[in-house]
C-alpha cells in the first residue's frame, strides 16, 4: 500500500506537453503538402496515430518509467479523440 506512493509516475504536465507536440507535428503542413497526405479528418487523424506509434515505440525501447509515459500519452490520445468525435456529433 505505502510503495505506491515511493514509486515515480510520470508528470501529467510532462504527457501532456508530449501530446501536444505530437499533434502540433503531426499537422505541420509539409506532410500535406508535399507528402500528399489528405488535409481531412481522416488524413490527419493517420497523421497523429503515426506519431504516437513512433513515439510509443521509443519509448518502450528505454529501461526504466519511459513506459508509464507512453501509456499516459496514449490516455491523453483516447481521451482526446473521444472528445473530438463527440463534438462532430460521433455517439
Amino acid at each position: 500500500m505505502i510503495f505506491r506512493f515511493l514509486r515515480r509516475s510520470p508528470s501529467n504536465t510532462t504527457i501532456q506537453a508530449l501530446y501536444g507536440a505530437i499533434v502540433a507535428h503531426a499537422r505541420l503542413p509539409s506532410f500535406y503538402i508535399g507528402y500528399g497526405v489528405p488535409d481531412t479528418a481522416a488524413g490527419r487523424f493517420d497523421m497523429i496515430v503515426l506519431h504516437l506509434v513512433l513515439l510509443a515505440r521509443r519509448l518502450e525501447a528505454g529501461e526504466g518509467p519511459e513506459g508509464a509515459v507512453g501509456l499516459g500519452v496514449f490516455d491523453v490520445f483516447c481521451q482526446d479523440l473521444d472528445a473530438n468525435l463527440r463534438e462532430m456529433g460521433v455517439g
